[in-house]
């Protein structure tokens, strides 16, 4: 979906779930875009959410992929163990063929039996923005790009899609009693708080 701005918001316009992807000017990749202009479409967008009749059940969730960006890395290891052509993590080979490693597979089988998936890539930033989100809290636990989908499947009781990479934390999140892998962002129990509307430009509130 494009960009959304306050005025075109009905009741019913949007979907259960909608995706958003900025413009590439806006996408906070460091080659073509920066911090402002990527600031400007989240700020429209949230703005627009706040002011919509459905802003009372609505979690929106900012997460960026893991190519390049401004934020920092730090190595998180190796969760699903795979031996292929495509994996070059232990050793990693800078020259010549990978070296087919990435950690000690052992007895244990790559999620859904598909090698080359061997970890998470860079730290990512993740931020809830909600009336039920909690309110100025961290989460510490483990989440990556598929803990949406995960969230998805939790909100609305729908199965686990088998393979599929929101599976690696499953056995953690049982273990620790955690119902889906973003239940530490989110307090249910009340909404939190008045809308906040922010100015695009300077990031302050209106």
């Amino acid at each position: 979906m494009a960009a959304i701005t306050a005025g075109q918001l009905p009741a019913t316009a949007l979907p259960a779930v909608s995706f958003l992807k900025a413009p590439g000017y806006q996408d906070g990749h460091a080659a073509y875009s920066d911090p402002a202009d990527e600031q400007r479409f989240v700020v429209n967008t949230i703005n627009a959410l706040e002011q919509s009749p459905d802003w009372s059940s609505t979690a929106v969730i900012v997460n960026y992929d893991d190519s390049d960006g401004w934020y920092d890395h730090v190595y998180s290891g190796v969760t699903n163990p795979s031996l292929s052509p495509a994996d070059n993590l232990t050793p990693t080979n800078t020259t010549g063929n990978t070296s087919g490693k990435c950690g000690m597979p052992g007895n244990t089988k790559p999620l859904a039996g598909e090698n080359g998936r061997c970890g998470f890539g860079p730290r990512l930033p993740m931020v809830v923005i909600s009336p039920y989100s909690k309110f100025n809290a961290v989460d510490h636990n483990l989440s990556d790009q598929a803990s949406i989908i995960n969230f998805v499947e939790y909100n609305w009781g729908l199965p686990g899609i088998p393979g599929s990479a929101d599976q690696v934390l499953s056995n953690t999140d049982q273990a620790e009693k955690v119902p889906f892998d973003l239940a530490g962002m989110f307090d249910f129990s009340a909404p939190h708080g008045p809308t906040l509307i922010l100015n695009p430009q300077t990031g302050k509130p209106q």
